[in-house]
């Protein structure tokens, strides 16, 4: 259980340098921390060592395109969960939003991009990735707390077990015992009340 905050980590992956140092500066902007690569491969790199709260993924791309990026991406334990906004300049179809929305994005964003809009979404998934965090660290420190009181119950179960043991034991040795009728009685309920 970390009590340190995560800062939220935005993947921007985009061959174009001009168009990641935009998006660097619009996200930079935010509570979070933006981290560009200029092709797929080093996109599945970076995956394949942090989570991400967000990654921005350009579509068209010489080597590996965007769609064949996130499913490589979407394959790995880490950002299988990650929101995708898939950006492009090209004209969008039927077609190109179901294989994009299949591949695991979330959102589809045409160049130009609106900034503010941008910012705004990129914000939303932000504060999303927190609360996500935030409900994460309760859970964990709800989990230690039940074990530690399961412990002091299973240690306190013990420690009153064991006395209560060494009188039962008493309890069958006075029962073997010539007992008046009044003893006999008190020993009955002696054993009735430790049961």
């Amino acid at each position: 259980m970390s009590n340190t905050k995560v800062i939220p980590k935005v993947l921007i992956v985009d061959d174009e340098p001009s168009n990641g140092l935009l998006l660097e500066r619009v996200i930079g902007k935010l509570e979070c921390e933006a981290l560009y690569c200029k092709d797929g491969w080093s996109a599945i790199q970076a995956c394949k060592g942090q989570v991400f709260a967000l990654i921005l993924l350009d579509v068209l791309m010489p080597e590996i395109n965007g769609y064949e990026t996130l499913v490589r991406i979407k394959a790995s334990t880490l950002n299988r969960e990650t929101p995708v906004f898939f950006i492009t300049g090209m004209e969008t179809d039927q077609e190109l939003l179901i294989k994009a929305y299949k591949a695991g994005a979330v959102d589809f964003i045409l160049k130009p991009l609106n900034l503010n809009i941008l910012r705004r979404k990129v914000n939303y998934f932000i504060q999303f990735f927190n609360q996500k965090q935030a409900l994460r660290e309760a859970q964990e420190k709800a989990e230690s707390l039940m074990k530690a009181r399961m412990s002091l119950v299973a240690h306190i179960t013990h420690e009153l077990r064991t006395p209560l043991f060494g009188m039962m034991g008493m309890i069958e040795a006075f029962k073997e015992e010539s007992l008046n009728s009044h003893q006999q009685e008190l020993v009955s309920k002696m054993e009735q009340n430790s049961l």
